[in-house]
Protein backbone atom coordinates (compact mmCIF):
# COMPACT_ATOMS: atom_id res chain seq x y z
CA UNK A 1 0.00 0.00 0.00
CA UNK A 2 2.86 2.45 1.34
CA UNK A 3 4.65 1.58 -2.08
CA UNK A 4 1.74 1.97 -4.44
CA UNK A 5 0.79 5.42 -2.55
CA UNK A 6 4.53 6.24 -3.48
CA UNK A 7 4.48 5.57 -7.07
CA UNK A 8 0.87 7.14 -6.98
CA UNK A 9 2.76 10.29 -6.01
CA UNK A 10 5.29 10.06 -8.12
CA UNK A 11 3.75 9.82 -11.02
CA UNK A 12 1.31 12.61 -10.33
CA UNK A 13 4.98 14.74 -9.32
CA UNK A 14 6.29 13.61 -12.20
CA UNK A 15 2.81 14.38 -14.53
CA UNK A 16 2.97 17.55 -13.11
CA UNK A 17 6.72 18.97 -13.87
CA UNK A 18 6.33 17.23 -17.21
CA UNK A 19 3.11 19.21 -18.35
CA UNK A 20 5.08 21.94 -16.83
CA UNK A 21 6.60 7.01 -17.10
CA UNK A 22 1.67 -17.83 -25.63
CA UNK A 23 2.47 -17.90 -28.48
CA UNK A 24 0.53 -16.08 -31.10
CA UNK A 25 1.12 -14.22 -34.23
CA UNK A 26 -0.35 -10.88 -34.20
CA UNK A 27 0.69 -10.34 -38.00
CA UNK A 28 -2.90 -10.41 -38.69
CA UNK A 29 -3.24 -7.01 -36.56
CA UNK A 30 -1.20 -4.50 -38.42
CA UNK A 31 -4.18 -2.51 -39.81
CA UNK A 32 -4.80 -1.64 -36.39
CA UNK A 33 -1.32 -0.48 -35.62
CA UNK A 34 -0.73 1.18 -39.06
CA UNK A 35 -3.86 3.46 -38.55
CA UNK A 36 -2.43 4.77 -35.14
CA UNK A 37 -5.26 3.12 -33.18
CA UNK A 38 -7.95 3.01 -35.57
CA UNK A 39 -9.60 0.16 -33.97
CA UNK A 40 -10.18 2.28 -31.25
CA UNK A 41 -11.31 5.23 -32.69
CA UNK A 42 -12.43 5.29 -36.13
CA UNK A 43 -11.65 9.07 -36.24
CA UNK A 44 -7.96 9.23 -35.63
CA UNK A 45 -6.13 9.97 -38.77
CA UNK A 46 -4.30 7.12 -41.40
CA UNK A 47 -0.58 7.57 -41.51
CA UNK A 48 0.82 9.90 -44.08
CA UNK A 49 2.36 8.93 -47.25
CA UNK A 50 5.83 10.79 -47.09
CA UNK A 51 6.82 14.10 -47.77
CA UNK A 52 4.21 16.75 -48.69
CA UNK A 53 1.69 13.53 -47.80
CA UNK A 54 -1.24 13.65 -49.60
CA UNK A 55 -2.94 17.00 -48.74
CA UNK A 56 -0.35 19.27 -50.07
CA UNK A 57 2.13 21.00 -48.55
CA UNK A 58 2.14 21.89 -45.15
CA UNK A 59 3.20 25.30 -43.23
CA UNK A 60 6.33 25.14 -41.37
CA UNK A 61 7.76 26.78 -38.59
CA UNK A 62 8.46 30.50 -39.09
CA UNK A 63 12.01 31.82 -38.71
CA UNK A 64 12.33 35.63 -38.71
CA UNK A 65 15.51 37.87 -38.80
CA UNK A 66 13.60 40.10 -36.41
CA UNK A 67 11.28 40.22 -33.68
CA UNK A 68 8.77 42.37 -32.00
CA UNK A 69 8.20 41.86 -27.93
CA UNK A 70 6.53 38.80 -27.10
CA UNK A 71 2.70 39.08 -26.19
CA UNK A 72 2.68 39.08 -22.83
CA UNK A 73 -1.77 38.96 -21.90
CA UNK A 74 -2.85 35.86 -21.89
CA UNK A 75 -5.26 36.96 -24.67
CA UNK A 76 -2.13 37.63 -26.84
CA UNK A 77 -0.26 34.42 -25.78
CA UNK A 78 -3.65 32.56 -27.24
CA UNK A 79 -3.82 34.58 -30.12
CA UNK A 80 0.37 33.78 -30.84
CA UNK A 81 -0.43 30.19 -30.41
CA UNK A 82 -3.25 29.58 -32.44
CA UNK A 83 -1.33 31.45 -35.02
CA UNK A 84 1.83 29.52 -34.51
CA UNK A 85 0.49 25.75 -34.13
CA UNK A 86 0.91 23.48 -37.41
CA UNK A 87 -2.27 21.17 -37.55
CA UNK A 88 -0.36 17.45 -38.36
CA UNK A 89 -3.75 16.26 -39.96
CA UNK A 90 -5.31 16.65 -42.88
CA UNK A 91 -8.03 15.52 -45.48
CA UNK A 92 -6.38 14.17 -48.77
CA UNK A 93 -8.88 14.43 -52.10
CA UNK A 94 -10.57 11.48 -51.27
CA UNK A 95 -11.51 12.75 -47.57
CA UNK A 96 -9.39 10.22 -45.84
CA UNK A 97 -8.31 12.06 -42.63
CA UNK A 98 -4.05 11.65 -42.48
CA UNK A 99 -1.38 12.65 -40.33
CA UNK A 100 1.04 15.44 -41.65
CA UNK A 101 4.46 15.50 -40.24
CA UNK A 102 6.41 17.29 -42.80
CA UNK A 103 7.14 19.51 -40.25
CA UNK A 104 8.68 17.22 -37.75
CA UNK A 105 11.24 16.76 -40.95
CA UNK A 106 12.18 20.43 -40.68
CA UNK A 107 12.24 20.05 -37.15
CA UNK A 108 14.69 17.34 -36.64
CA UNK A 109 17.10 18.61 -39.72
CA UNK A 110 20.69 18.30 -38.91
CA UNK A 111 19.75 17.16 -35.28
CA UNK A 112 20.79 13.90 -33.57
CA UNK A 113 18.52 12.66 -31.47
CA UNK A 114 14.57 13.17 -31.08
CA UNK A 115 12.66 12.55 -27.89
CA UNK A 116 8.92 12.63 -27.59
CA UNK A 117 7.69 12.90 -24.21
CA UNK A 118 4.63 11.38 -23.00
CA UNK A 119 2.10 10.98 -20.76
CA UNK A 120 1.93 7.19 -19.75
CA UNK A 121 -1.49 5.45 -19.76
CA UNK A 122 -2.98 7.42 -22.69
CA UNK A 123 -4.08 5.58 -25.95
CA UNK A 124 -3.40 8.45 -28.25
CA UNK A 125 0.36 9.45 -27.45
CA UNK A 126 2.00 5.75 -28.22
CA UNK A 127 0.18 5.56 -31.46
CA UNK A 128 0.80 8.68 -32.44
CA UNK A 129 4.81 8.67 -31.84
CA UNK A 130 5.13 5.08 -33.30
CA UNK A 131 3.66 6.88 -36.85
CA UNK A 132 5.99 9.71 -36.46
CA UNK A 133 8.91 7.30 -35.99
CA UNK A 134 7.97 5.28 -39.20
CA UNK A 135 7.67 8.54 -41.04
CA UNK A 136 10.95 9.73 -39.49
CA UNK A 137 12.09 6.47 -40.39
CA UNK A 138 10.94 6.25 -43.97
CA UNK A 139 12.42 9.71 -44.62
CA UNK A 140 16.31 8.35 -43.28
CA UNK A 141 15.72 11.28 -40.49
CA UNK A 142 16.51 8.49 -37.84
CA UNK A 143 17.95 5.14 -38.07
CA UNK A 144 17.30 3.41 -34.77
CA UNK A 145 14.86 3.71 -31.57
CA UNK A 146 15.14 3.98 -27.98
CA UNK A 147 13.06 3.34 -25.63
CA UNK A 148 12.03 4.11 -21.59
CA UNK A 149 11.89 0.35 -21.30
CA UNK A 150 14.05 -2.18 -19.42
CA UNK A 151 17.43 -2.35 -21.11
CA UNK A 152 17.27 -6.25 -20.69
CA UNK A 153 14.66 -5.72 -22.79
CA UNK A 154 15.63 -5.53 -26.45
CA UNK A 155 16.27 -9.20 -26.82
CA UNK A 156 12.72 -9.93 -25.95
CA UNK A 157 12.04 -7.58 -28.49
CA UNK A 158 14.27 -9.00 -31.47
CA UNK A 159 12.50 -12.25 -31.31
CA UNK A 160 9.21 -10.85 -31.08
CA UNK A 161 10.09 -8.64 -34.35
CA UNK A 162 11.65 -11.93 -35.88
CA UNK A 163 9.14 -14.21 -35.31
CA UNK A 164 5.59 -12.51 -34.47
CA UNK A 165 5.47 -15.23 -31.56
CA UNK A 166 5.11 -13.83 -28.53
CA UNK A 167 6.09 -15.99 -26.12
CA UNK A 168 9.36 -13.31 -25.27
CA UNK A 169 7.31 -10.68 -24.27
CA UNK A 170 4.04 -12.48 -22.89
CA UNK A 171 4.63 -11.18 -19.37
CA UNK A 172 4.33 -7.63 -18.84
CA UNK A 173 4.29 -6.35 -22.50
CA UNK A 174 1.77 -7.76 -25.23
CA UNK A 175 -0.64 -9.49 -23.01
CA UNK A 176 -0.60 -7.32 -19.77
CA UNK A 177 -1.23 -3.78 -21.65
CA UNK A 178 -3.66 -2.07 -23.61
CA UNK A 179 -3.16 -2.43 -26.98
CA UNK A 180 -2.41 1.42 -27.30
CA UNK A 181 0.03 1.30 -24.18
CA UNK A 182 3.32 2.55 -26.00
CA UNK A 183 5.30 -0.54 -25.09
CA UNK A 184 3.16 -2.58 -27.13
CA UNK A 185 2.55 -0.32 -30.19
CA UNK A 186 6.25 0.21 -30.72
CA UNK A 187 7.02 -3.59 -30.33
CA UNK A 188 4.31 -4.19 -32.81
CA UNK A 189 5.08 -1.44 -35.07
CA UNK A 190 8.61 -2.65 -35.23
CA UNK A 191 7.11 -6.51 -36.05
CA UNK A 192 5.21 -4.68 -38.99
CA UNK A 193 8.39 -2.88 -40.55
CA UNK A 194 10.09 -6.27 -39.84
CA UNK A 195 7.26 -7.59 -42.37
CA UNK A 196 8.33 -4.75 -45.08
CA UNK A 197 11.84 -5.62 -44.64
CA UNK A 198 13.04 -2.65 -41.96
CA UNK A 199 15.02 -3.39 -39.15
CA UNK A 200 15.83 -0.82 -37.37
CA UNK A 201 17.97 -1.36 -33.96
CA UNK A 202 15.93 -0.75 -31.02
CA UNK A 203 17.61 0.32 -27.06
CA UNK A 204 16.04 -0.49 -24.15
CA UNK A 205 17.62 2.26 -21.88
CA UNK A 206 15.92 1.84 -18.35
CA UNK A 207 16.35 0.02 -15.22
CA UNK A 208 16.45 -3.89 -16.14
CA UNK A 209 13.57 -5.22 -15.16
CA UNK A 210 15.35 -8.70 -14.60
CA UNK A 211 18.47 -7.80 -11.91
CA UNK A 212 20.07 -11.60 -13.27
CA UNK A 213 20.22 -10.07 -16.45
CA UNK A 214 23.19 -7.33 -14.98
CA UNK A 215 24.39 -10.57 -12.86
CA UNK A 216 24.84 -12.34 -16.47
CA UNK A 217 26.34 -9.76 -18.13
CA UNK A 218 29.12 -8.81 -15.61
CA UNK A 219 29.76 -12.51 -15.49
CA UNK A 220 30.19 -12.71 -18.94
CA UNK A 221 32.43 -9.31 -19.00
CA UNK A 222 34.46 -10.80 -16.21
CA UNK A 223 35.26 -14.08 -18.49
CA UNK A 224 36.19 -12.04 -21.38
CA UNK A 225 38.79 -9.85 -18.56
CA UNK A 226 42.30 -10.06 -17.66
CA UNK A 227 42.85 -11.89 -14.23
CA UNK A 228 42.87 -8.84 -12.29
CA UNK A 229 39.91 -7.21 -13.87
CA UNK A 230 38.04 -10.46 -13.78
CA UNK A 231 38.69 -11.09 -10.39
CA UNK A 232 37.39 -7.58 -9.41
CA UNK A 233 34.12 -8.32 -11.10
CA UNK A 234 33.25 -11.50 -9.88
CA UNK A 235 34.18 -10.42 -5.99
CA UNK A 236 31.24 -9.79 -4.10
CA UNK A 237 28.81 -10.44 -6.78
CA UNK A 238 25.48 -11.25 -5.92
CA UNK A 239 23.98 -14.45 -7.08
CA UNK A 240 21.09 -14.11 -9.52
CA UNK A 241 17.80 -14.03 -8.27
CA UNK A 242 15.01 -15.91 -9.43
CA UNK A 243 13.62 -15.15 -13.36
CA UNK A 244 11.35 -12.39 -11.91
CA UNK A 245 13.15 -11.47 -9.08
CA UNK A 246 9.88 -11.73 -6.72
CA UNK A 247 12.17 -12.26 -3.48
CA UNK A 248 14.22 -10.02 -3.39
CA UNK A 249 14.84 -8.23 -0.16
CA UNK A 250 16.64 -5.58 1.71
CA UNK A 251 19.69 -8.32 2.51
CA UNK A 252 19.61 -8.64 -1.03
CA UNK A 253 19.69 -5.02 -1.85
CA UNK A 254 22.17 -4.46 0.77
CA UNK A 255 24.95 -6.57 -1.22
CA UNK A 256 24.23 -5.11 -4.86
CA UNK A 257 24.54 -1.59 -3.42
CA UNK A 258 27.98 -2.75 -2.05
CA UNK A 259 28.78 -4.64 -4.61
CA UNK A 260 28.16 -1.39 -6.78
CA UNK A 261 30.73 1.03 -4.52
CA UNK A 262 33.25 -2.01 -4.72
CA UNK A 263 33.11 -1.56 -8.47
CA UNK A 264 32.85 2.07 -8.55
CA UNK A 265 36.33 2.10 -6.26
CA UNK A 266 38.31 -0.44 -8.41
CA UNK A 267 41.06 2.17 -9.61
CA UNK A 268 42.65 -1.17 -11.01
CA UNK A 269 40.54 -2.78 -12.61
CA UNK A 270 39.96 0.35 -15.16
CA UNK A 271 43.54 0.60 -15.60
CA UNK A 272 43.00 -3.40 -17.39
CA UNK A 273 39.85 -2.53 -19.17
CA UNK A 274 40.09 0.29 -20.37
CA UNK A 275 37.88 3.74 -20.14
CA UNK A 276 35.04 2.85 -21.96
CA UNK A 277 34.46 -1.04 -20.32
CA UNK A 278 35.29 0.46 -17.00
CA UNK A 279 32.14 2.77 -17.39
CA UNK A 280 30.07 -0.31 -18.46
CA UNK A 281 31.10 -2.23 -15.18
CA UNK A 282 29.84 0.81 -13.51
CA UNK A 283 26.94 1.13 -14.85
CA UNK A 284 25.54 -2.42 -14.75
CA UNK A 285 26.32 -2.63 -11.16
CA UNK A 286 24.76 0.41 -10.52
CA UNK A 287 21.60 -1.24 -12.97
CA UNK A 288 21.89 -4.27 -10.36
CA UNK A 289 21.49 -2.18 -7.24
CA UNK A 290 18.83 -0.01 -9.19
CA UNK A 291 16.61 -3.06 -10.04
CA UNK A 292 16.51 -4.76 -6.80
CA UNK A 293 15.98 -1.62 -4.60
CA UNK A 294 12.81 -0.55 -7.15
CA UNK A 295 11.73 -4.57 -6.57
CA UNK A 296 12.40 -4.46 -3.01
CA UNK A 297 10.55 -3.34 0.05
CA UNK A 298 12.83 -0.74 0.94
CA UNK A 299 11.40 1.29 -2.13
CA UNK A 300 8.75 2.36 -0.58
CA UNK A 301 9.88 2.90 2.80
CA UNK A 302 12.40 5.32 1.35
CA UNK A 303 13.15 8.78 2.51
CA UNK A 304 12.73 11.86 0.00
CA UNK A 305 16.85 11.83 -0.01
CA UNK A 306 17.28 8.15 -0.98
CA UNK A 307 14.51 8.51 -3.78
CA UNK A 308 16.05 11.48 -4.87
CA UNK A 309 19.49 9.64 -5.46
CA UNK A 310 17.65 6.92 -6.73
CA UNK A 311 16.15 8.60 -9.59
CA UNK A 312 19.33 10.53 -9.98
CA UNK A 313 21.40 7.13 -10.65
CA UNK A 314 18.41 6.29 -12.73
CA UNK A 315 18.88 9.16 -15.12
CA UNK A 316 22.42 8.58 -15.02
CA UNK A 317 22.50 4.73 -16.20
CA UNK A 318 19.82 6.24 -19.22
CA UNK A 319 22.08 8.72 -20.38
CA UNK A 320 25.20 5.47 -20.48
CA UNK A 321 22.57 3.47 -22.40
CA UNK A 322 21.93 6.09 -24.77
CA UNK A 323 26.23 6.61 -25.31
CA UNK A 324 26.36 3.03 -25.98
CA UNK A 325 23.92 3.02 -28.77
CA UNK A 326 25.29 5.96 -30.42
CA UNK A 327 28.92 4.63 -29.74
CA UNK A 328 27.71 1.13 -32.04
CA UNK A 329 27.49 3.78 -34.95
CA UNK A 330 24.32 5.68 -35.15
CA UNK A 331 23.83 9.20 -36.52
CA UNK A 332 20.10 9.86 -35.56
CA UNK A 333 17.99 8.05 -33.11
CA UNK A 334 14.34 8.52 -31.85
CA UNK A 335 13.38 8.30 -28.94
CA UNK A 336 9.67 7.74 -26.96
CA UNK A 337 10.11 8.64 -23.22
CA UNK A 338 8.16 9.81 -20.68
CA UNK A 339 8.27 13.73 -20.33
CA UNK A 340 9.61 14.15 -17.51
CA UNK A 341 13.18 12.44 -18.65
CA UNK A 342 12.62 14.79 -21.76
CA UNK A 343 12.89 17.50 -20.21
CA UNK A 344 16.13 19.40 -21.04
CA UNK A 345 16.43 20.24 -17.35
CA UNK A 346 19.85 19.82 -15.54
CA UNK A 347 19.20 16.15 -13.72
CA UNK A 348 17.14 14.82 -16.63
CA UNK A 349 18.90 12.64 -19.07
CA UNK A 350 17.74 14.67 -22.19
CA UNK A 351 19.23 17.73 -20.53
CA UNK A 352 22.76 15.49 -20.08
CA UNK A 353 22.02 14.48 -23.55
CA UNK A 354 22.02 17.69 -24.60
CA UNK A 355 25.14 18.75 -22.50
CA UNK A 356 27.33 16.57 -21.91
CA UNK A 357 27.09 13.65 -24.94
CA UNK A 358 29.87 14.47 -27.57
CA UNK A 359 27.50 12.43 -30.21
CA UNK A 360 24.28 14.99 -29.40
CA UNK A 361 26.00 17.80 -27.69
CA UNK A 362 23.55 20.87 -28.72
CA UNK A 363 21.47 18.52 -31.12
CA UNK A 364 18.50 17.09 -29.21
CA UNK A 365 14.83 18.13 -30.16
CA UNK A 366 12.44 17.39 -27.60
CA UNK A 367 8.64 17.05 -27.14
CA UNK A 368 5.92 17.65 -24.38
CA UNK A 369 2.41 16.25 -24.69
CA UNK A 370 -0.19 19.30 -23.69
CA UNK A 371 -3.93 18.01 -23.67
CA UNK A 372 -7.38 19.55 -22.99
CA UNK A 373 -9.03 19.53 -19.58
CA UNK A 374 -11.51 16.35 -20.24
CA UNK A 375 -8.25 14.02 -20.46
CA UNK A 376 -7.62 10.83 -18.09
CA UNK A 377 -4.70 8.36 -18.17
CA UNK A 378 -5.01 4.52 -17.07
CA UNK A 379 -1.81 3.69 -14.35
CA UNK A 380 -1.57 1.37 -11.77
CA UNK A 381 -5.37 -0.04 -12.22
CA UNK A 382 -7.07 3.02 -11.97
CA UNK A 383 -8.26 6.47 -13.84
CA UNK A 384 -7.07 9.23 -12.57
CA UNK A 385 -7.93 12.52 -14.47
CA UNK A 386 -5.64 15.01 -15.82
CA UNK A 387 -4.90 18.41 -15.78
CA UNK A 388 -4.22 20.73 -18.88
CA UNK A 389 -0.81 22.35 -18.57
CA UNK A 390 0.33 25.33 -19.91
CA UNK A 391 -3.42 26.03 -19.26
CA UNK A 392 -3.26 29.01 -21.70
CA UNK A 393 -1.84 26.69 -24.63
CA UNK A 394 -4.80 24.50 -24.13
CA UNK A 395 -7.44 27.18 -24.38
CA UNK A 396 -6.11 28.89 -27.25
CA UNK A 397 -6.31 25.40 -28.85
CA UNK A 398 -9.50 24.08 -27.65
CA UNK A 399 -11.04 27.70 -28.97
CA UNK A 400 -9.51 26.61 -32.59
CA UNK A 401 -10.81 23.85 -32.60
CA UNK A 402 -7.17 21.67 -33.65
CA UNK A 403 -7.63 18.17 -32.12
CA UNK A 404 -3.58 17.46 -33.39
CA UNK A 405 -1.41 20.12 -33.79
CA UNK A 406 2.89 20.94 -33.21
CA UNK A 407 3.51 24.00 -31.31
CA UNK A 408 6.78 25.37 -31.60
CA UNK A 409 8.33 26.56 -28.11
CA UNK A 410 11.17 28.94 -29.18
CA UNK A 411 10.40 29.80 -32.36
CA UNK A 412 8.99 33.45 -33.50
CA UNK A 413 5.65 33.30 -34.58
CA UNK A 414 3.79 34.00 -37.73
CA UNK A 415 3.80 37.22 -37.53
CA UNK A 416 7.43 37.87 -36.21
CA UNK A 417 6.55 37.90 -32.22
CA UNK A 418 8.99 36.58 -29.85
CA UNK A 419 7.93 33.59 -28.56
CA UNK A 420 6.45 33.86 -25.57
CA UNK A 421 6.31 30.33 -24.32
CA UNK A 422 9.53 29.96 -23.50
CA UNK A 423 9.94 33.36 -22.35
CA UNK A 424 11.35 33.37 -18.15
CA UNK A 425 9.47 36.87 -17.53
CA UNK A 426 5.89 35.47 -18.84
CA UNK A 427 6.41 32.19 -16.25
CA UNK A 428 3.48 33.23 -14.09
CA UNK A 429 1.38 33.22 -17.73
CA UNK A 430 2.96 30.38 -19.58
CA UNK A 431 4.98 28.14 -17.35
CA UNK A 432 8.29 27.23 -17.29
CA UNK A 433 7.82 24.13 -19.56
CA UNK A 434 8.84 25.81 -23.03
CA UNK A 435 12.07 26.56 -21.99
CA UNK A 436 12.62 22.96 -21.13
CA UNK A 437 10.78 21.31 -24.59
CA UNK A 438 11.73 22.36 -27.89
CA UNK A 439 7.80 21.96 -28.86
CA UNK A 440 4.31 20.62 -27.72
CA UNK A 441 2.75 18.04 -29.25
CA UNK A 442 -1.21 18.90 -29.06
CA UNK A 443 -4.15 16.06 -28.41
CA UNK A 444 -7.20 17.59 -27.56
CA UNK A 445 -8.40 14.61 -25.10
CA UNK A 446 -6.18 12.11 -23.89
CA UNK A 447 -8.09 8.46 -23.17
CA UNK A 448 -7.41 5.91 -20.79
CA UNK A 449 -5.15 3.22 -22.08
CA UNK A 450 -6.92 0.41 -20.56
CA UNK A 451 -5.39 -3.43 -20.51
Amino acid sequence: MARTARILSSLILALTLAAGCGDTDHSADQSRVLDGGAALDGALPSPDQGLGGTCGKQAGISSCTKTTPAPSTSAGVQTFVKEAAIPVTCEDRNKQRRWQFDVFSQLVAGKKLLIFGEVHGSNELGAASADLFQHLLEQKQVDGLALEVPMDFPEAYRKYIDSGKTASLDYYYLNTVSKNDMRRVFAERLRSLKLKGVTPPVYGVDVPWRTGWAVEQLSAMAKASPGAAATALLKGLPVPMAYLDKRIDAAYVGKTSAYASQIKAAAGMCAALGAARCERARQLATALYLGAFMQSPLYAQASGTEMAAWKASREALMFHNFGVAFASGHKRLYAHMGASHAKKKQGAVAYMLDNDLPATRGAVVTLMPVYGPASEVYYLGATFPMSSYPRVVADAMLAAAVDRAFIPTHAPGARCQANPLSAPSLVTLVGSAGQLYDGYFWVDRLTPAVP
